[in-house]
């Protein structure tokens, strides 16, 4: 198997939106069914910034930053150790492919690295957040990948953001901020999904998900694994929802039109 067979499920969406908790339940089902889907694996992440036309020209590519990077926080998923070693073994290939010389272009090295991590797996997924700011790139090497977007209240996702504990400089501080981050992030994505064949996007609103809205059975239509009654079950509660109070108008209208997009 190769990846230019398969058409990868990529979920994201913008931090506190509950993209971890719906890509394990992910990664369960997949690991049923003869696949793959990591939780913050960030392999596409870091090849779309550390596999370059330079290392190409150069001939060095530091899949050692790549392959440390990647297990520097184990990803998620019943196969994460299994995932980490084939991803380790692929990088360091097309490492010394690249050294030797070789005319395959970016897209083409990372089409191969691709296809020997997941050549053992007939499906494979992948949740990242921050590839919901590299759709284009995404479109770029992978074959008709399907997209996941999951997006929340910014009432809910801006209390949570300053909430949010642990060494996380790159988070902000101040409501205003939390807001003009969501907005920038969700902005970015949904016009960049307006590009994309509609069949393979699947907006998803994490409070319809929590409400249990049928939103588990679109899931598994769109996904073709039998997932709906696992996700449905694992979301048993209501969500906590907090009342819309925007501090902008361009954030109202966004969430209508994330809304809509429904």
């Amino acid at each position: 198997m190769t990846n230019s067979a398969v058409s990868p499920i990529i979920l994201f969406g913008f931090q506190r939106s509950g993209t971890t908790a719906l890509a394990h339940y992910l990664s369960e089902c997949f690991a049923r069914n003869d696949g793959v889907f990591t939780v913050n694996g960030k392999l596409l992440y870091y090849l779309n910034r550390w596999l370059t036309d330079e290392d190409l020209r150069y001939r060095h590519f530091r899949s050692d930053e790549i392959a440390h990077s990647i297990g520097r926080i184990q990803p998620g998923g019943p196969a994460a150790e299994v995932w980490i070693e084939a991803a380790r073994s692929a990088l360091d290939e097309v490492a010394g492919l690249i050294a030797e010389g070789t005319e395959l272009s970016r897209v083409d090295m990372t089409a191969l690295i691709l296809d020997r991590v997941y050549s053992n797996w007939k499906r494979w997924g992948e949740k990242y957040n921050e590839l919901v700011l590299s759709i284009s790139y995404l479109e770029s090497v992978l074959h008709q990948p399907r997209y996941v977007f999951l997006y929340r209240n910014p009432s809910s996702v801006t209390r949570s953001m300053l909430q949010w504990s642990g060494h996380r400089p790159w988070n902000p501080r101040e409501m205003q901020s939390a807001e003009a981050k969501w907005h920038a992030w969700n902005q970015a994505a949904y016009h960049e999904l307006l590009r994309v064949d509609r069949v393979r996007v699947l907006y998803i609103n994490y409070d319809e998900l929590c409400d249990d809205s049928g939103i588990a059975d679109e899931l598994e239509y769109f996904i073709e694994l039998d997932c709906a009654d696992f996700i449905r079950s694992r979301y048993s509660r209501k969500s906590d929802r907090a009342p819309l109070s925007f501090l902008s108008g361009e954030a109202e209208q966004l969430w209508s039109s994330l809304v809509y997009s429904r």
